[in-house]
């Protein structure tokens, strides 16, 4: 039901070179330029979208939990582990090329080449969780590697009132699309996979302990790895409600809160820990110290959360506190309105 042993390597090979071609194209020229492969006559969303090959591996996927009632265990297992290894083996040129600065006029393929990624490690989650698989090192590494890709993309995003404008002027890839939707769908995904929550929490932090120059204290607590990844995945969700995503989205705002408290393994304390984490974390404010579109000195959570006054972050934080211990059902939904009441409201539109 999986991919034989030529087919891993021809949907490796072919999405590699997908992505590669992408990068040579981003690093061509300084100048802006048309491309000659990526406009709407060849590879496009109404000829064919960048990214088909990875959507070949999310339909491999699929076609095995539609089925697998016809197969042993050990063939659902080998099925699935030949997906990992197609994705295991192209996921540092897909990575390559969405984590690109690029300023050429062109059918920017990168977003449906993020959105075929992020579909494809969503049926894996999704495979993983029917069929009790074991957690596997290419599996964890996988995800892991995918929620650190997550999180550089939102990152990559200007939201309100942080820039005089707004857009991709800086050449990284917009998330204004269906790409979003498979961003928030995996974010609610990969925390509930059964013993992956913690894992992924310090993988999280141990990735960008090396790629972000933070300002431990501002944690106001010792200092964890595990606590700056769920730091991060908690100023991923603020800044994404910030303007980082597009209003459309934010309706999934109560689906991955409650993926991060079933996470944090249920407990209040730990959930309110990560979000108050998320909301105080901040980057050193010597020069050189930005990240992507956050800037030195300032808050990966977004404007509001960086220039919000002690007693508003008092309040915010006691009623976060009282929603967390209601456990009426309708918890989730109330810190959506508390989350957007502190992030601006309604958001206009995204870069």
């Amino acid at each position: 039901p999986g991919f034989s042993e030529l087919a891993m390597h021809a949907v490796t090979a072919l999405n590699s070179a997908e992505c590669d071609s992408v990068m040579a194209h981003s690093i061509s020229s300084d100048e802006p330029r048309n491309s000659a492969i990526f406009h709407s006559l060849v590879v496009s969303e109404e000829v064919i979208p960048a990214g088909a090959f990875l959507i070949v591996v999310r339909d491999v996927i699929e076609n095995i939990n539609a089925g697998a009632e016809q197969w042993s265990n050990d063939q659902v297992a080998l099925a699935v582990d030949s997906c990992i290894s197609v994705l295991l083996g192209c996921h540092q040129s897909v990575f390559a090329a969405l984590k690109s600065c690029c300023m050429n006029i062109w059918e920017d393929p990168r977003p449906t080449i993020a959105e075929a990624w992020f579909c494809s490690i969503n049926s894996l989650i999704i495979a993983h969780k029917r069929y009790l698989l074991p957690d596997s090192e290419q599996f964890q590494h996988i995800v892991g590697q995918s929620i650190a890709l997550c999180i550089h993309l939102i990152m990559s995003t200007k939201v309100e009132k942080e820039y005089p404008t707004t857009g991709r002027i800086d050449g990284f890839m917009s998330v204004d699309g269906p790409q979003s939707l498979a961003l928030v769908e995996f974010i609610e995904l990969v925390l509930t996979v059964e013993g992956i929550g913690t894992p992924v929490f310090t993988l999280t932090g141990m990735i960008f302990q090396e790629q972000m120059k933070l300002d431990q204290d501002s944690l106001g607590r010792q200092f964890d790895v595990s606590l700056l990844g769920g730091a991060l995945i908690s100023a991923t969700i603020f800044r994404g409600a910030s303007g980082g995503l597009p209003p459309w989205a934010i309706e999934n705002v109560p689906a991955m809160l409650k993926s991060l408290y079933e996470a944090c393994g249920g407990i209040d304390d730990s959930f309110c820990i990560a979000l108050q984490a998320g909301g105080d974390l901040r980057l050193r404010a010597d020069p050189g110290s930005a990240f992507l579109d956050v800037a030195a000195g300032k808050k990966p959570a977004g404007w509001f959360f960086d220039h919000m006054k002690p007693k508003a972050r008092e309040e915010f934080l006691k009623k976060l506190s009282e929603i967390c211990q209601k456990k009426d059902g309708h918890q989730w939904r109330s810190l959506k309105v508390l989350l957007k009441a502190n992030c601006g409201g309604k958001k206009k539109a995204t870069g």
